[in-house]
C-alpha cells in the first residue's frame, strides 16, 4: 500500500538547478574580477602582456564549462535565451570591471 500524502524528498528540482547555475556565475564572476584586478595593477607593459595571456587562456577554459552548464540548464528550462545570454554577459563584464577597479586604484597611488 502506497501512502500518497507523503512529502517528497525533492518538491522543485528546477530550483535546485537554478541555484546551482546562479551559484556558479556569482563564483566565477568574483573569480573574473579578481583576475582582472591582478592585471590592473601591473606597472609594466611586458608584465601586463605575460599576465593578460595566462587569464585569457585559463577564461577561455572556464567559459566553456560555464557555457555548457548554462546551455544544459536552459534545455532542462525549455529554452529561455534571454536568460542566457545575460548570464554570458555578466561573465564577461567580471574581468573588465577588475581591471578598471586596477588602474583606479594603481591611479590613486600615483596621486598620494
Amino acid at each position: 500500500m502506497e501512502n500518497s500524502t507523503a512529502p517528497s524528498s525533492e518538491e522543485n528540482p528546477d530550483s535546485h538547478g537554478s541555484t546551482g547555475t546562479f551559484s556558479l556565475l556569482l563564483a566565477l564572476c568574483v573569480h573574473s574580477l579578481l583576475e582582472g584586478l591582478a592585471i590592473g595593477v601591473q606597472n609594466s607593459s611586458a608584465k601586463v602582456l605575460l599576465l593578460l595571456g595566462a587569464v585569457s587562456a585559463h577564461k577561455f577554459v572556464v567559459a566553456f564549462c560555464l557555457g555548457v552548464e548554462v546551455s544544459s540548464h536552459q534545455l532542462q528550462q525549455g529554452g529561455r535565451r534571454q536568460s542566457s545570454i545575460v548570464q554570458i554577459v555578466i561573465f564577461s563584464l567580471g574581468s573588465v570591471c577588475g581591471i578598471a577597479i586596477g588602474m583606479a586604484l594603481d591611479g590613486l597611488d600615483e596621486n598620494l
